[in-house]
C-alpha cells in the first residue's frame, strides 16, 4: 500500500514539475516581447512601468506592485484606517510569509542585492531595503507560478473527468496546456506582484466546484466547510465572490433537480452555504472593528463596484436601466481577450462535429449545464461589477478553452487536425508575444 501511495505521489510531483517548466518557459518567452506602445494602467493615476533587464528582455510592472510589496514587507499597515488592501488580507499575509522566508534564505547575498535596483524605483525603495523588497517581490511572483500550476492541474482533471484518459498525442496535450496560459494576462502580469493570475484559476475552480458538488454526497457539515474555504479565497482576491452564486446555484440545482427535494428542503443547504461563505469576511471585519479600525474596501468606496446599482436606484437623476445598457456596451468593448478562445471553440466544434464519443461526455449529463452556468454567472458578475477592464473580461476565456479541449479529447484526432491545432496555438502564442492585444475601449485598460 505504501508503495502505491509513493508511486502516485511521484506521478503528481512529476506532473507539477512538468507544469512548472511549461509555465516558466511561457513566462520567460514573454520577456522578449517588445516594450508596450502605451503605459496605460487601471486609470491615469496608475501607469504601468516597463522594467528593462537588458537590450532584449523586459516586462511591464503594474503600479500596484510596489504597494503590494510594501504591505508584504510591513503587513501591520493592513490595520491602518483606510488601507486600500484590507480586503485582500490573505494575499498580503502570504506575501509576507513567503518574502521573509526568501529573505532569510538569501542572507549571504544581501549586500549584492542592495546595489541592484531599477531606475524606476530609486525614489521608492531605500538602498538598504532593496534585498527585503526583492525577496518579497520574488515571493509574490512565485505565487503567480503556483496559481498557474494549480490552474493547469485543475484544467487537466476537468478534461479527464469528462473525456476519460488522454486520447491524442503528447504534443497536442502540451499544446492545449500552453493555450490556457499563453495570453495577454500572463504576459502583462506574471512578473508583477498582483492577483491577475487568479483570473485563469477562478473559472476553472468554479467548474471544478460544480463537478465536486454534483458527483459527491456531502453532509451539511462538509458543505459548510467547503463553503467556508471558498469564502476565505475572497480575502485573496475580490473576484472570488463569483464562487458564491456558483455555490448557491449548484447546491440548489442538485437538491431540487437531481435529489428531487421540495423547495424549502432544497433551500436550507443554500442558506447554510451562504452563511459559511460570508463568514470569513465578516470575521475579518469584526476583528478590525474590535481593534478600533473600520473595514475599508477600495473596490466599493472608490470604484463603486456593484454599489453603483444602489447609487442609481437612490438617485432621482439616474436611470438604472439606461446605465445597465451603457455598462453592458462598455463591458462588451473589453471582450478582445475572449475572441481567440471563441474562434478556437468554433474550430473544435468543426473538428468534432458528428464524431464525438457521446459515451464520454454523457458520463455526466450535466456537462453543458456546468459550463453554461459558470460562463453566464461570470458574465453577469463582471457586467454588474461596474468596473471594466480587458484583464477581467478575460476570465471567460478559460471556460471556453476548457470546453473546447474537452471536445477535442472526446475523439481521436488524425494527424492533419492535430498538426493544425498545434500550429494555430503556436501562431497565437507568437502573436501575443510580439503584439499588444487589440483593444476597443479607453476605460481601465491594464
Amino acid at each position: 500500500m505504501d508503495r502505491i501511495v509513493s508511486f502516485f505521489v511521484f506521478l503528481s510531483m512529476k506532473k507539477i514539475i512538468q507544469y512548472a517548466i511549461l509555465v516558466l518557459i511561457t513566462a520567460v518567452s514573454f520577456l522578449f516581447s517588445p516594450k508596450p506602445v502605451n503605459n496605460n494602467g487601471p486609470d491615469k493615476h496608475c501607469p504601468t512601468n516597463y522594467i528593462r533587464l537588458n537590450n532584449s528582455l523586459g516586462f511591464s510592472m503594474n503600479c500596484d506592485a510596489v504597494e503590494y510589496i510594501g504591505l508584504s514587507v510591513k503587513p501591520s499597515l493592513l490595520f491602518k484606517q483606510g488601507n486600500r488592501r484590507q480586503s485582500r488580507m490573505f494575499y498580503i499575509l502570504y506575501g509576507s510569509a513567503a518574502g521573509y522566508s526568501i529573505y532569510f534564505l538569501t542572507s549571504p547575498i544581501h549586500k549584492t542585492l542592495n546595489n541592484i535596483v531599477p531606475k524606476q524605483f530609486e525614489t521608492q525603495i531605500p538602498n538598504k531595503k532593496v534585498s527585503v523588497y526583492i525577496s518579497h517581490y520574488a515571493g509574490l511572483v512565485f505565487f503567480n507560478l503556483l496559481i498557474l500550476i494549480f490552474a493547469l492541474l485543475l484544467y487537466e482533471k476537468i478534461i479527464f473527468y469528462y473525456t476519460g484518459p488522454w486520447k491524442n498525442s503528447a504534443l497536442l496535450r502540451i499544446t492545449l496546456l500552453l493555450l490556457l496560459i499563453s495570453n495577454n494576462s500572463t504576459k502583462t502580469f506574471f512578473w508583477t506582484p498582483h492577483q491577475q493570475m487568479f483570473n485563469t484559476l477562478l473559472p476553472l475552480f468554479s467548474i471544478g466546484l460544480f463537478i465536486w458538488l454534483f458527483k459527491n454526497h456531502y453532509s451539511k457539515t462538509r458543505l459548510f466547510f467547503i463553503s467556508f474555504l471558498c469564502g476565505t479565497l475572497l480575502l485573496f482576491y475580490g473576484s472570488f465572490l463569483v464562487l458564491l452564486p456558483v455555490l448557491l446555484v449548484s447546491v440548489f440545482y442538485k437538491n431540487r433537480k437531481i435529489l428531487k427535494q421540495k423547495f424549502t428542503q432544497a433551500s436550507t443547504p443554500v442558506l447554510l452555504s451562504f452563511v459559511a461563505f460570508t463568514l470569513p469576511i465578516f470575521v475579518w471585519i469584526i476583528f478590525l472593528k474590535f481593534i478600533g479600525v473600520n473595514f475599508y474596501s477600495h473596490e466599493t468606496a472608490y470604484f463603486r463596484q456593484f454599489i453603483w446599482i444602489f447609487d442609481a436606484l437612490k438617485s432621482p437623476d439616474r436611470n438604472l436601466a439606461s446605465e445597465l445598457a451603457l455598462n453592458l456596451l462598455i463591458y462588451l468593448k473589453t471582450s478582445a481577450p475572449v475572441i481567440f478562445a471563441i474562434i478556437f471553440l468554433l474550430i473544435s466544434f468543426f473538428f468534432s462535429y458528428n464524431k464525438l464519443d457521446s459515451g464520454n461526455l454523457t458520463r455526466s449529463k450535466h456537462f453543458n449545464f456546468n459550463f453554461i452556468s459558470v460562463a453566464l454567472l461570470i458574465f453577469i458578475f463582471f457586467w454588474l461589477m461596474g468596473y471594466y477592464a480587458d484583464r477581467l473580461t478575460y476570465t471567460l476565456s478559460p471556460v471556453i478553452i476548457c470546453y473546447a479541449a474537452i471536445l477535442l479529447n472526446s475523439l481521436k484526432l488524425n494527424n492533419v487536425k492535430t498538426i493544425s491545432i498545434v500550429c494555430l496555438v503556436l501562431l497565437w502564442h507568437i502573436f501575443i508575444l510580439m503584439n499588444e492585444m487589440p483593444h476597443f475601449t479607453d476605460r481601465f485598460y491594464y
